[in-house]
């Protein structure tokens, strides 16, 4: 179930039409404009007043900052994410910046739109940021963050997976992966990120400690 249009929000529509359909292959339905008002041991109340019967019940409701950031002085949106420009400064101080999944930060490539709460985002954000605070300490002026998509990819399975590369043929085109090329190049990525926050020793140690209780590993993860 999902409440937005379209699962993967955060991609190209035609991604979404893809890796519904892949799901639907495999005998599982997707429910879209469709939001939950509540949980009970019998299952699911939808918001059009029906219940949905489930033993087993698995709610996750997305992203949200935490409600502290409401608490400070600086605007926020619905999500409790800081209001920043494209300069990631916040509106009531230029002096004072957000980043990642606490900042709604607006995609100066789509007008009225707003960046997604992703870490591709979040990383490219980081990498500029430090350039901006280096930038403001030597009197120096540097362009607005863009957003630079690199594609998205979803594990749908132990073995299979699905994605976009606009890292490779560029963000207006569409080009898909699946199946196991696309498994590998989720699990590639994974590591990758894994080395940035912690090092190659210990990602490499992290990536034998995940063999070794590959059984207990969960079967569907977004990245």
């Amino acid at each position: 179930m999902e409440g937005a249009k379209r699962i993967l929000g955060g991609g190209p529509e035609s991604l979404s039409r893809f890796a519904t359909s892949e799901l639907n292959s495999r005998n599982i339905e997707v429910k879209t404009n469709c939001c939950i008002l509540s949980v009970s041991p019998d299952g699911f109340k939808l918001n059009d007043g029906t219940l949905l019967p489930a033993e087993i019940k698995i709610w996750t409701a997305g992203v949200k900052a935490p409600d502290w950031l409401s608490t400070i002085g600086l605007s926020v949106n619905q999500l409790n994410q800081i209001k920043v420009n494209e300069q990631l400064q916040t509106v009531e101080d230029k002096s004072i910046m957000a980043l990642g999944d606490c900042a709604q930060c607006p995609d100066i490539t789509n007008s009225g739109k707003y960046l997604a709460a992703t870490a591709q985002v979040a990383h490219q954000q980081a990498e500029w940021l430090a350039k901006k605070i280096e930038a403001r300490l030597t009197n120096r002026i540097i362009k607005p963050f863009q957003f630079q998509p690199k594609g998205i990819l979803v594990s749908l399975g132990e073995a299979t997976a699905v994605g976009s590369l606009a890292a490779l043929v560029g963000p207006k085109r569409d080009y898909y992966v699946e199946g196991r090329a696309a498994k590998l190049l989720y699990a590639s990525l994974y590591r990758m990120h894994q080395a940035v926050l912690y090092g190659w020793t210990r990602a490499t140690l992290l990536w034998i400690g995940d063999h070794l209780r590959r059984v207990a590993m969960p079967q569907l993860k977004l990245h």
